[in-house]
């Protein structure tokens, strides 16, 4: 073994770790399927994030799964990071388009909103279409609701508000989002790893 390389846990010790919520369960997590992640979220968007912008994505991803990961539904840890980082990325990249949008800049002695960002082209992209097509084929229609709105929202809608909206309770709002983000990664997954 290599001096100062410590061994990589299986997933079920950085699970583990992760929840008590030792530093060492990030570190082990991110050692061993951070990369895959990584490669996949600057091979869709390298054009249009930075590197330190996909660090956070991955960083905002391997936090997030923590609370969201369920061992029990038999996904990958390594495909729900990825999948994670992949949403990550892409609010971030809605972030910064709303942010773009929003700018005001001074140009002769008037107001004018920015331009439209590069963003909204990677959002109308090959990849979006893809994400259309696995909502319209793999997921239930109160799936596809609940992540139509959660996309339009830039993130997870309240799910009582979104319960309210919809005409059911946030049990199910909570149980048609977990199913539909696990669809879509199985789905995505398949499409990294052909």
């Amino acid at each position: 073994m290599t001096e100062g390389v410590l061994p990589v846990p299986d997933d079920e010790r950085i699970l583990a770790l992760l929840r008590e919520g030792a530093e060492e369960g990030m570190v082990a997590l991110l050692q061993a399927h951070g990369g895959r992640a990584r490669n996949y979220v600057r091979k869709r968007y390298a054009t249009v994030l930075d590197e330190h912008q996909i660090e956070d994505a991955l960083a905002d991803a391997a936090f997030r799964l923590v609370d969201t990961y369920d061992p029990a539904k038999g996904k990958p840890l390594g495909g729900w990071l990825l999948f994670l980082a992949d949403r990550q990325a892409i609010d971030i990249l809605r972030r910064e388009q709303r942010h773009h949008r929003q700018r005001v800049e001074w140009a002769d002695g008037d107001l004018v909103r920015g331009s439209e960002s590069p963003t909204q082209e990677l959002l109308d992209s090959e990849f979006a279409a893809r994400v259309r097509h696995i909502m319209a084929t793999h997921l239930s229609d109160l799936e596809r609701k609940v992540m139509t709105a959660d996309i339009d929202e830039g993130g997870a809608v309240n799910a009582k508000q979104l319960a309210e909206r919809l005409g059911t309770d946030p049990r199910s709002i909570y149980t048609a989002r977990l199913r539909a983000r696990r669809k879509l990664a199985k789905h995505l997954e398949n499409d990294v790893s052909c």
